[in-house]
């Protein structure tokens, strides 16, 4: 990632901007994403509501896009000092070569360039290091018995882990999972989740309720079950996620 900063123009002091959850130099529009370097907010502060702020902590982050229009972004989190700052790239921005600038109250700026594009596939994790437990939420339906759901992580003062997910052909199971950067598909997206080496079928995708994110639902094949902690991943028009985990428990 250094190597491709570097062959892009960013400096080795400058601001770094990458998507969110995978961390590569595309962005996409509508989704979330990051910033990295010398930030210099007044504090570390995060963003609440459905209504993100385009300035916080008394700094603003400007878009300017291959069509040469800057937007304001609406920011999740900024840092102080030398840190970084979540921000959600504007739905409205035109794909293309871009930049990104951390606008300060006394007029200064750091700059990054960056690529946008309609899609960055993420999907979150706990903890967010974009590698580890699958954020999502799983449903459970049996014939005769209540709906069972439940999260497929849980994290505590021994940090975070994974929550098993049994499966069985007479139980219908579908996952919700939580990213950003996949809600402009298109309108025929071709989708592929792969889960332990297995097809998993789409069900629905598209834009989330909380500012930025995206959600994902598919069905998990019972042929998992017992296959321990193993990799999800997908493609998006051949644009690839980044790697996370899921439990399905050990063999019986």
């Amino acid at each position: 990632m250094v190597v491709l900063s570097h062959l892009w123009g960013a400096t080795p002091l400058g601001l770094f901007a990458v998507s969110e959850s995978r961390g590569g130099l595309v962005i996409a529009r509508g989704g979330i994403s990051a910033a990295y370097g010398p930030i210099l907010a007044d504090r570390e502060m995060n963003g609440h509501g459905p209504r993100l702020p385009t300035r916080l902590a008394n700094i603003s982050i400007r878009i300017t896009d291959s069509h040469g229009v800057a937007r304001l972004a609406p920011i999740l989190h900024t840092g102080a000092g030398w840190a970084f700052v979540s921000f959600v790239v504007p739905d409205e921005c035109a794909t293309g070569p871009a930049e990104v600038a951390v606008v300060r109250m006394d007029g200064s700026t750091a700059r990054s360039r960056v690529l946008i594009g309609n899609l960055a596939p993420g999907l979150f994790t706990a903890p967010p290091d974009g590698r580890s437990i699958a954020v999502g939420q799983v449903t459970q339906h049996a014939a005769g018995k209540p709906e069972k759901s439940f999260a497929t992580w849980k994290c505590g003062i021994g940090g975070c882990q994974a929550v098993p997910i049994s499966l069985s052909p007479k139980v219908s199971t579908t996952l919700r999972l939580v990213g950003t950067g996949f809600r402009h598909a298109g309108d025929h997206p071709d989708f592929r989740v792969t889960v332990g080496g297995l097809t998993a079928p789409v069900v629905s995708f598209g834009q989330n309720t909380a500012p930025g994110t995206d959600q994902l639902t598919i069905r998990l094949p019972s042929a998992l079950t017992g296959a321990g902690e193993t990799d999800l991943y997908f493609t998006l028009n051949g644009d690839l996620s980044n790697v996370v985990r899921l439990d399905f428990g050990v063999p019986q």
